[in-house]
């Protein structure tokens, strides 16, 4: 009997454990993420390209859950050909030389309807804390193959160096976009 409730534990435990373990989720394949920025008072939008992303969440301690997003500069788009090569150009985003902008979450916070999610931004190799609000687009019960996402945050590219066209395009980039992210194997 000693060894049947000794065994039994050890299985409950393992078992309640993968339940409390989160699921792995990754962006869809050449998914965006939209940005808006003003120039000349104009309102612009534009798209990075996500070249990876991941969000290890957990449906039990939130608080535990993870992000991760890699964008692919040189394949995102300021709206529009002249803005893009200028954006991409070495007083902005200077693509050739850093083409990877990169989000690494370092605190999930659950609040009503959503979370924040503080990280570090590397950009232009420069490193800077900021906040994300992420908002599940309905509530999830963590069996799901897809899970989507509105992402808001806001950028002050001149604390990354990237303070070409000042004069012009303000310094602020807001991030507002859907993400569809999929469930790992």
């Amino acid at each position: 009997m000693k060894y049947f409730l000794f065994v039994f534990g050890v299985c409950s435990f393992f078992f309640v454990s993968n339940l409390n373990a989160g699921i792995s989720y990754k962006g869809v394949e050449e998914e965006t993420i939209t940005f808006l920025y003003t120039a000349a008072g104009i309102k612009f939008s534009g798209s990075f390209v996500i070249k990876r992303s991941q969000f290890e969440l957990d449906f039990v301690e939130k608080e535990k859950s993870k992000f991760f997003v890699e964008i692919d500069l040189k394949k995102s788009d300021a709206g529009f050909p002249l803005a893009t090569s200028a954006m991409l150009g070495k007083s902005i985003l200077y693509a050739e030389k850093y083409p990877i902008m990169k989000f690494t979450s370092n605190s999930v916070k659950e609040v009503d309807n959503g979370f924040i999610i503080n990280g570090i931004l590397n950009l232009r190799g420069i490193s800077n804390g900021i906040s994300m609000k992420v908002r599940p687009k309905e509530v999830y019960k963590g069996k799901e193959k897809y899970l989507t996402f509105n992402l808001e945050t806001r950028i002050d590219r001149f604390n990354y160096g990237a303070d070409g066209y000042s004069l012009l395009v303000d310094k602020t980039i807001f991030l507002n976009s859907e993400i569809i992210l999929e469930a790992s194997e």
